[in-house]
């Protein structure tokens, strides 16, 4: 490998690590710069052929952890003092990632795929209400490696994997539904700081596994999906999407934020937050369109010089 193409792909990896946790979604960055594909072939791929996939994607890998270190902490720091903007911005960010869904969508919408939406809604709504009413006082926390923690962190494992490798899945956005982003931070620095030591490697560790089993899981369970029920599968996606959006609000980590406004509404941070949602928005659903550009192009491209072979074929006969 030359320095050259070392850098661009850590350049990549960094990009997809930082959309990852912005709330864009890894996929749909990895589909804009035009790496999805490579990084889908490698993970489904990788028990046939482990040290070739190594190879292949190990400086995405690099970046994509540089990328998600380098963001988590600012994030947090933005989820602990400006929290409602910020989800919002998110939310905005999610919302244009509707674009990646409209072509799928479009043609197929008959009440089996509606009810297969209102199941997509359900799921993130259901983790959210339940953080809510086992959230304490300061909200979620993790302080023991329980049987349910357990089970949680599985979970939460599985979900960040599905969202490094479907586009239009935001991680942060179903982080941030559960009442998990700031719980899982604490965990990260109190680890650093020397503190529970025992208890942020355990989480962790069991995140990280679950995240590397799930990226192999997803990958062929969405292998097999997309190519039986194509736009079935996609209408789930688009209800978890909305679900997760409403349960960012509603969850156990954002509901000690609603007692500063007992008795006291802020307009100015209102229209901050309708500011970020427009923002967001349109920050996603033009990336999108770059993304669906190039990927237009790239058909393209191949179309003509398969043309272009078939007609020198002929030409040969």
């Amino acid at each position: 490998m030359t320095l050259k193409r070392f850098f661009r792909q850590l350049i990549e990896g960094i990009a997809v690590g930082f959309a990852f946790v912005s709330g864009m979604g890894g996929g749909t960055v990895a589909v804009l710069i035009g790496i999805y594909d490579d990084i889908v072939d490698a993970i489904a791929d990788f028990p046939k052929s482990p040290g070739e996939q190594i190879k292949k994607a190990w400086v995405w890998a690099l970046g994509i952890i540089i990328g998600v270190a380098a963001l988590i902490w600012p994030l947090t720091k933005l989820l602990e003092l400006y929290p409602f903007p910020t989800i919002t911005f998110v939310a905005g960010l999610t919302l244009g990632g509707f674009r990646e869904l409209t072509g799928v969508v479009k043609g197929n919408v008959n009440w089996k795929n509606i009810l297969l939406m209102v199941i997509g809604i359900i799921v993130p709504v259901v983790f959210a209400v339940i953080s809510w009413f086992t959230a304490g006082d300061k909200g979620i926390t993790i302080e023991a490696l329980s049987f349910t923690q357990v089970l949680i962190l599985i979970g939460i494992g599985v979900m960040l994997a599905a969202a490094i490798i479907a586009p239009g899945i935001s991680g942060t956005q179903f982080l941030i539904s559960i009442g998990y982003v700031g719980p899982l931070v604490l965990v990260a620095k109190n680890l650093f700081d020397g503190v529970n030591i025992g208890l942020g490697i355990g989480v962790f560790v069991i995140i990280i596994l679950s995240i590397i089993i799930g990226l192999f899981l997803v990958s062929k369970l969405l292998q097999v999906l997309l190519k039986r029920w194509h736009a079935p599968t996609y209408f789930v996606i688009l209800g978890f999407i909305l679900g997760s959006i409403f349960a960012a609000f509603f969850n156990g980590e954002i509901k000690t934020e609603y007692a500063a406004f007992a008795g006291n509404f802020d307009w100015i941070q209102l229209v901050v937050c309708l500011v970020m949602l427009v923002s967001g928005f349109f920050i996603s659903y033009f990336l999108l369109g770059l993304a669906q550009k190039k990927s237009n192009d790239a058909e393209l491209v191949v179309s003509n010089n398969s043309e272009q072979e078939n007609n020198t074929g002929n030409e040969g006969v």
